[in-house]
């Protein structure tokens, strides 16, 4: 019996690495032009969801909810996504879907799961990121010399601004002579932003092969947002083990900052040394145009600074990513609905656990850029945050254990 349900564990994880898969993968999901129009493709990948989200049901009534576990936190954590559906019907401008009732429900089956399976989803989408990187590092090369190779090329969302080579598995986008690995996600963003909370949720810990393998595919990405969460947490790690020495190191990247700053018009361009100092200052047009300040401005001192002006409206104006677009879309209120039923599991279960807490406030961070954190694969992020290493796995099985 022991060894059915460790077999039924196992079933259970790696059928929500199944899901968090077809989540963010960039040909079947997202809104990038790298979506198939084909209806064949996309109804195969509709059916495999529905099929395993099926079978991870059947196991969970054929077990009598043995592998379930309704703590507060878990209970709130899986209300999250409903929250966020209901908050983006009730005020919503465009008439668009923010999130399809079925990836809710998803979500929320995966928040109410034991720690320990939770723990082991964690690890095998891990190892899903390490076999995109090591695709990626391959594919990179190819690309960069021009190796023949199949694949084909699309417009990257808008035309000036560059092009995807899509080779399906992995993707990369051109700008220029300047090329920016993907993995399986739609944008360079996202995969670094991905590959940093990881690597931050180990402490970067380059002991480990793997670390190493998607440090490189992140290093590749060229985000800005992969090279500000590391800072970041290094900066961090430093404060808090030499406060003196953590506390210089922080005024003298502020004053760096503030010297680039300074140059930034007068000598910046497309490298991602530019690109990162634009995006810490605020002074790139990237997710930062002057167009969302004024309207985060008006939004906050108008009748509307409670609820926002609804699902949308910032969409129907101008295209970004940013928190900004959820404070004018949500208002601060519609904000601190949305994000207060994630953060509180999170600051309970990691009070005790200063790695964790750490891990937590580089995520904080992340939302800053990028939001949208309603899916999936971030949940799996966020219970890996705390949740990590309260597994141990061996030979003869499972065993729950308590992180140091």
């Amino acid at each position: 019996m022991n060894k059915i349900n460790i077999n039924l564990k196992f079933t259970i994880a790696h059928l929500f690495v199944i899901l968090s898969f077809f989540s963010v993968w960039a040909v079947v999901s997202g809104d990038s032009t790298l979506l198939l129009s084909n209806d064949t493709v996309l109804f195969i990948k509709s059916l495999i969801v529905y099929i395993t989200l099926i079978f991870i049901v059947v196991i969970f009534i054929l077990s009598n909810g043995a592998f379930l576990k309704f703590s507060i936190n878990n209970v709130i954590l899986a209300i999250s996504p409903f929250v966020y559906y209901g908050i983006t019907h009730i005020f919503n401008f465009s008439g668009k879907e923010s999130i399809l009732i079925i990836n809710a429900i998803t979500i929320a089956l995966f928040c109410v799961i034991k720690d320990e399976i939770k723990s082991l989803v964690y690890i095998e989408v891990k190892k899903l990121l390490v076999i995109s990187a090591w695709i990626s590092i391959l594919f990179y090369v190819i690309d960069l010399f021009n190796i023949p190779c199949w694949g084909s090329s699309v417009n990257y969302y808008i035309d000036n601004l560059g092009t995807y080579r899509d080779y399906y598995v992995t993707s990369f986008v051109h700008i220029g002579s300047f090329i920016r690995a993907c993995g399986f996600f739609n944008e360079p963003g996202f995969y670094g932003t991905i590959i940093a909370l990881f690597l931050v949720i180990d402490g970067i810990n380059l002991k480990k092969l793997d670390n190493v393998i998607i440090l490189i595919a992140g290093v590749l990405t060229f985000s800005a947002a992969f090279y500000i969460l590391l800072i970041g947490y290094a900066i961090l790690k430093l404060v808090i083990s030499k406060p003196v020495l953590g506390v210089f190191a922080l005024f003298i990247f502020i004053f760096v900052i503030y010297f680039l700053n300074n140059l930034y018009y007068s000598y910046s361009d497309n490298s991602i040394f530019w690109r990162v100092i634009g995006i810490i200052t605020g002074k790139q047009n990237n997710r930062s145009y002057d167009t969302i300040n004024d309207m985060v401005y008006r939004t906050l001192h108008s009748e509307y600074w409670l609820f926002g002006h609804g699902y949308g409206y910032v969409e129907s104006i101008i295209s970004d990513l940013s928190i900004k677009k959820y404070i004018v879309d949500f208002g601060i209120g519609g904000c601190a609905l949305m994000f207060s039923p994630i953060f509180y599991p999170i600051i309970k279960e990691s009070k005790k656990l200063l790695d964790a807490r750490i891990s937590f406030i580089i995520f904080v961070l992340s939302i800053y850029q990028r939001p949208n954190i309603f899916v999936l694969l971030y949940f799996v992020i966020i219970t890996g945050i705390y949740n990590k290493n309260k597994v141990c796995i061996d030979n003869k099985g499972i065993y729950k254990k308590e992180r140091n």
